[in-house]
């Protein structure tokens, strides 16, 4: 019996060795982000405004590996933003976390209690593990285009090897703010007959009243919380920790086709659940 061999973007690892390769996989995407595009991804007015009216005068600046480059920049730009000259009592300052207790996609309240914050900006994939009832924290998921014309043309290509009842999107969550969009060309392209449902990315609400539905930073749709067979379409990078930890957790996804926005192209493949007793 011949052995059976992952594909290109499944792979052998368990889920502890993808929390090492997490702070490298994607890094090189964002190596050479333009001024505009520095803007939109860190949502430079918006974060500023969040620290511009709130109570807080110390406020900690969270990035992963991968966006650690880009942290003296954006804070340059929020703090030139903040800055009050009339009201020099009221005078905000920020931080920039270094050396976290925890992965990049976690809270980091220690650091920042250390830095005496009473606030934190929390930059990049966010796995809402645990609730954060001791700071006030704003989530910059970041901003990348989908580029959603191309999405639909290869999703066309291999619409007809989906099988499943169900069709489940997953992003990542820097693509995660055209999610609807991408919704809405599966079901002008899927047959009428088929379920699309999301794994959205948690509201503060289902944080608070239904954490227990939410894993990986995402709300788990409901044909996964019942274990039945469903098409996942993954729009995300080609080296996502979030696809093969989701894959391990969620073996009812029997295919899979990972759209990448960065080079607009597609694969889909099988996914066979293996269960060793």
């Amino acid at each position: 019996m011949s052995e059976s061999v992952p594909g290109p973007f499944f792979t052998t690892a368990t889920p502890t060795d993808h929390v090492h390769e997490e702070e490298t996989s994607n890094a090189g995407y964002f190596e050479s982000l333009s001024e505009n595009d520095i803007y939109l991804f860190f949502e430079i007015d918006n974060t500023s405004e969040w620290i511009k009216n709130g109570k807080h005068k110390r406020i900690a600046l969270q990035f992963p590996d991968s966006l650690l480059p880009y942290s003296e920049r954006v804070t340059r730009l929020i703090e030139n933003k903040i800055r009050d000259s009339e009201a020099p009592d009221g005078v905000k300052k920020t931080f920039v976390l270094a050396d976290t207790s925890y992965r990049s996609c976690c809270v980091d309240e220690v650091a920042a209690a250390h830095a005496d914050c009473t606030a934190l900006v929390h930059f990049g994939e966010a796995c809402h593990s645990a609730p954060t009832d001791k700071i006030d924290v704003k989530f910059v998921l970041g901003n990348m285009p989908t580029f959603i014309d191309e999405f639909g043309a290869q999703l066309k290509k291999v619409v007809d090897q989906l099988s499943s009842e169900n069709i489940i999107v997953l992003m990542d969550s820097c693509f995660a703010h055209e999610q609807n969009q991408i919704v809405d060309i599966i079901k002008d392209i899927v047959p009428p007959t088929r379920h699309v449902s999301c794994a959205n990315l948690p509201s503060e609400k289902s944080l608070k009243e239904h954490r227990e539905n939410v894993y990986l930073g995402r709300e788990i749709p409901s044909p996964l919380r019942e274990n039945l067979p469903a098409d996942l379409i993954f729009c995300g990078f080609p080296n996502s920790p979030l696809l093969p930890v989701w894959l391990l957790s969620y073996p009812s996804c029997v295919t899979v086709t990972h759209y990448n926005p960065v080079e607009k192209t597609i694969q889909h493949e099988r996914y066979v659940y293996y269960r060793s007793y």
